[in-house]
């Protein structure tokens, strides 16, 4: 049995869905399995690839036999050393790299010399002498490989005038480079890649030449787009596919070893060679298979905006899986795991040391129609036991879900849902709704604690007046209709005037903040709150004359003691008046409260008499 890992800048670039696919149906044992980990280029400097390869972290919490490194699109940023000492943080397991050597690990490559080499000897029979040629990045030995199969071809035939730059592998680059090639008139231009090959094509249709007539374009890779061109590009195939099972092979038997497969030219129409006649059938059926295919892309884009206004309706979690249901049921989806983070968010602060917690939340599962019920689970399961045991497959893919800084978890897929156009939007759309069910979250949170302030005092931290009234307003209705007697306490400090005129408002203030704490505990389970200045309110949901009397008692001593243990500069002092609620006299939590203010005040007259 052997658990390998792939690390994949994408799963959606042509040719690397050639990889992972081809892969994953090479994996046909029940005891092996297949982990492709779906990131972007390490260390990456664009702003909408940077987090996403945290999800080659995840590697550290499996239990993984070996890892197969898709290194030429990953270590573009990180350079090889720095590339190494990253992949090995990860695991203890071997690696296997293809195309670009890993020092002390196997690599599989495609002959990218002789493939450049054949390239070159091709173009001089058909009779071209002045060459452009767009290199690779220097840092790439798969780069300066295919750079020096030109030049020996070239020197084989004694033409020792070119020109060339050293582009980045974009399209981009080949479209700004061949520009400046135009200026020394090639008549053939040789590029590393496809893309860049790609980007050499418009400059020189933009510019008023004839392709390939006036200047043919050749590359190096056979992507998908290249076949469907009014002229199909000539190029050099690599057997991506064949080399990801070769190094699945190689991890499998536990050895280290460098293969090289040859890689094979593509002959089409840019660069000047006729169509043969046998082929022209083979070229119209692989074109309308491209074209079916495209056109499928298209009516899945179509359907994914229709089904997009099904996420902007949702409101929750739950929602969110019945819509993704749905959506499964759309595509034909096979598998899909949602995996999210136990504290529902993590702010990724460094992506090349992110460290993923030791338990998982399973959140959603679908399997062909049937759905699973919430668990926890550690990463090493990669699912849930009861998910595994009711349909394991040999092939799944994991994909981060993040919105820049911010992640969510995962979403594990297997390879036959993960073909379909409408996954990428499915991704995007549970990125985008879990990333506003977060922020309805965040507004909710701010709102409550917007109307806690403004029904909070801001000195003693209970309830203020506003406060009081909102929460007392709906409790005093229902009591009444419970049956209730409810009761006011209505309390004033005295003293308050003496201590701000001799101490300072601000011994005031600790005055008023005791007085809040030592009707807090003895009034404790009732509603309090300041109702402004020296004045405290307290509401008893059911109360009468010895309750009250009761209340009176403990309040006294209350005072007595705090005042005992107090080494302030003041002593709390208060006079309370209390009512209790009768149909005839106080009818309403208005006229309650008055009445109690009323009694206070009477009981403040008749001390000062005294």
């Amino acid at each position: 049995m052997a658990i390998i890992g792939m690390m994949l800048s994408t799963t959606e670039n042509l040719y690397e869905e050639e990889i992972w696919s081809k892969l994953s149906d090479y994996v046909s044992s029940p005891l092996d399995q297949i982990l492709f980990f779906s990131g972007k280029p390490i260390a990456s400097t664009y702003e909408d690839e940077i987090y996403s390869n945290v999800i080659f972290s995840l590697i550290k919490k499996m239990n993984i036999d070996g890892i197969i490194s898709l290194t030429g699109s990953l270590n573009y940023y990180l350079g090889s050393h720095a590339y190494k000492t990253y992949v090995e943080s990860l695991t203890n397991a071997p690696i296997a790299s293809i195309s670009v050597p890993i020092e002390g690990h196997s690599l599989v490559q495609c002959d990218n010399y002789q493939g450049s080499f054949d390239m070159g000897l091709h173009c001089i029979n058909h009779g071209y002498q002045r060459f452009g040629i767009i290199t690779g990045p220097f840092y790439s030995p798969e780069s300066k490989a295919r750079f020096k199969g030109i030049k020996d071809a070239l020197k084989h035939y004694h033409i020792d005038e070119y020109h060339w730059f050293e582009g980045d592998y974009s399209e981009k680059s080949g479209y700004e480079l061949c520009l400046k090639l135009l200026h020394n008139s090639p008549d053939i231009i040789f590029c590393s890649n496809d893309l860049m090959a790609l980007g050499a094509m418009k400059a020189i249709i933009e510019k008023g030449y004839h392709f390939p007539e006036d200047i043919a374009v050749v590359g190096f890779d056979d992507i998908e787009q290249i076949r469907l061109l009014d002229v199909p590009m000539t190029t050099i195939r690599q057997p991506f596919g064949d080399m990801a099972c070769k190094a699945f092979d190689v991890l499998k038997s536990r050895t280290i070893d460098d293969i090289c497969i040859p890689s094979q030219l593509i002959v089409r129409e840019s660069c000047g060679c006729e169509k043969e006649f046998n082929s022209i059938e083979l070229e119209e059926q692989s074109k309308r298979y491209y074209m079916s295919k495209y056109a499928r892309s298209l009516d899945e884009y179509t359907l994914s905006i229709r089904l997009r206004a099904s996420f902007d309706q949702v409101k929750d979690r739950n929602q969110l899986y019945d819509v993704i249901d749905e959506y499964m049921k759309q595509i034909n989806g096979q598998q899909l795991h949602l995996c999210l983070l136990n504290d529902s968010k993590l702010i990724i602060h460094d992506p090349l040391n992110f460290e993923w917690p030791d338990v998982i939340s399973y959140a959603y599962g679908y399997i062909e129609g049937h759905r699973f019920d919430e668990a926890h689970f550690e990463p090493s399961e990669i699912l849930p036991r009861e998910v595994t045991e009711f349909k394991k497959v040999n092939a799944y893919l994991f994909h981060p879900l993040h919105q820049q800084d911010i992640l969510y978890g995962y979403i594990i897929t297997d390879s036959s849902t993960a073909k379909s156009k409408l996954f990428t939007s499915l991704k995007r759309e549970i990125v985008n709704t879990l990333s506003r069910l977060d922020l309805m979250e965040q507004v909710h949170i701010y709102t409550r604690q917007m109307e806690k302030i403004a029904q909070s005092d801001m000195l003693t931290g209970i309830l203020n007046r506003r406060g009081f009234y909102e929460k007392v307003e709906c409790t005093f209705a229902a009591d009444i209709n419970n049956g209730n007697t409810p009761g006011i306490i209505f309390c004033d400090v005295n003293g308050l005037k003496k201590v701000n005129d001799h101490f300072g408002h601000e011994v005031g203030d600790r005055m008023i903040f005791e007085t809040a704490k030592l009707l807090e505990k003895v009034f404790n389970g009732n509603i309090l709150a300041r109702m402004g200045g020296d004045e405290f309110v307290i509401y008893v949901s059911s109360c009468n004359q010895t309750s009250l009397d009761h209340y009176n008692v403990m309040l006294e001593q209350a005072i007595h003691e705090a005042n005992a243990l107090s080494e302030s500069l003041f002593e709390i002092s208060l006079e309370a008046g209390m009512a209790c609620y009768n149909l005839n006299k106080t009818p309403s939590l208005d006229t309650l409260i008055k009445e109690a203010d009323l009694n206070l005040y009477t009981k403040k007259r008749f001390r000062k008499s005294i």
